[in-house]
């Protein structure tokens, strides 16, 4: 992976406003010697439990449509006391079902593991995945009316050792190593200098 030091420019596929801006804080913060364009490309996402399938698929797809290095990131949760589930599907479910149904499924303290994989394509179009994942617990809003636009789990999930939701952390000093996505992406960029010194 040499050729990733030539890189001056990486494309984040996402459509996502938030996500746009919390990844533009974590750029802002990390200052990479490379700039990030966000492009809005609509990609499928296979129906499958494999999270390296599904992380690879929109890589590949987005690849396809940029012909250039980029990011593409996909999130999701297992409620531990369901083996594998909901994890890939973990968007489809909790939109399928609602905020008041899903939470027939988890039950304050149950135990939750939040990850977020993001895969980088060099530009001959070779695929690296970095995971970020954070353990914790359910607690159910107060709420359940609220559509949680965003991310519910965020609203929903204490991480271990912390007694606060997610989302009224961000502030927090640990954001990078309490936010999975933060998480890969910091093992990207820390994949990427190891190339840069080599």
């Amino acid at each position: 992976m040499q050729h990733w030091v030539t890189m001056n420019k990486i494309f984040y596929v996402t459509s996502n406003s938030l996500k746009i801006k919390l990844v533009q804080e974590f750029f802002e913060q990390n200052k990479p010697n490379f700039e990030i364009e966000f492009k809005n490309i609509e990609l499928m996402e296979p129906q499958t439990l494999c999270e390296q399938k599904v992380i690879k698929y929109k890589a590949k797809q987005a690849f396809e449509h940029l012909k250039a290095p980029l990011i593409v990131d996909d999130e999701g949760f297992y409620i531990k006391k369901y083996p594998c589930f909901p994890g890939t599907l973990s968007k489809h479910t909790v939109k399928g079902l609602g905020v008041k149904d899903f939470f027939t499924l988890a039950d304050d303290g149950d135990e939750i593991e939040y990850y977020c994989n993001i895969a980088f394509v060099d530009k001959d179009g070779a695929v690296t995945v970095f995971r970020g994942s954070i353990l914790g617990t359910c607690r159910k809003p107060e709420d359940l009316e609220k559509p949680y636009k965003n991310c519910l789990l965020t609203h929903a999930f204490i991480p271990t050792g912390y007694t606060k939701v997610l989302e009224n952390l961000r502030s927090h000093n640990a954001t990078n190593t309490l936010f999975p996505r933060n998480q890969a992406l910091k093992n990207f960029l820390n994949r990427y200098i190891i190339n840069l010194k080599n």
